[in-house]
């Protein structure tokens, strides 16, 4: 596999990095403070909250491949619950969640369509994938949330609208038919790519 770089190493690249760094820390802050509170007021409908001790972890390797800061919820479901920071593609910092689900079971986007629309969800600041992965998305700036309660309450919100729709109740519907965990993004495998339009609050 070739790898996507290009030298030199520029003077950006290089002071970026104390930056890179501080992000990388509050991010892993931010996303076990959601994962806690997640599990706790959604443990009963979404399986597969990873333990305090492996977030740090797997938001490493989403930077490593992806240059995100994420976490990855999937059980033994074809349908993954994606949530962090990521940039826009207009390069803004933007928290966002997803689902998504291998393109190679297209029955399964309908299906997530249907509820999300039925629900009201489109009204409510998330947007619909078409393609690639991703199937209903979330975003918002950085900017509007200056602190950290401020930011995990808008991913309980996100959490909160997804039970809601039901979404969360398809997702351990299909556990097990069949199980992708290991094939997609919730392993941050490099060869793993999303798709899908975006809205941002």
């Amino acid at each position: 596999m070739t790898e996507d770089v290009v030298f030199p190493i520029s003077a950006r690249e290089a002071t970026s990095l104390g930056d890179a760094y501080s992000l990388y820390r509050k991010s892993r802050l931010l996303l076990k403070q959601v994962n806690a509170e997640g599990k706790v007021r959604f443990g009963n409908v979404v399986n597969g909250w990873p333990d305090d001790g492996q977030v740090g972890d797997v938001v490493r390797k989403h930077f490593r491949y992806h240059s995100r800061f994420m976490l990855a919820i999937r059980g033994q479901s074809p349908i993954g619950l994606l949530f962090g920071l990521e940039a826009d593609p207009a390069g803004e910092a933007t928290f966002t969640v997803w689902l998504e689900a291998d393109p190679r079971y297209p029955e399964i986007r309908p299906r997530v369509h249907a509820l999300a629309e039925a629900s009201g969800l489109l009204s409510s600041g998330w947007s619909l994938g078409h393609d690639g992965w991703q199937m209903v998305e979330r975003r918002a700036r950085t900017v509007n949330y200056p602190t950290i309660d401020s930011a995990v309450a808008w991913f309980m919100d996100c959490f909160g609208d997804l039970e809601h729709a039901g979404l969360f109740a398809l997702q351990g519907e299909l556990a097990g038919f069949p199980s992708t965990a290991e094939e997609s993004g919730s392993d941050a495998t490099p060869d793993h790519g999303e798709a899908g339009d975006a809205s941002t609050t």
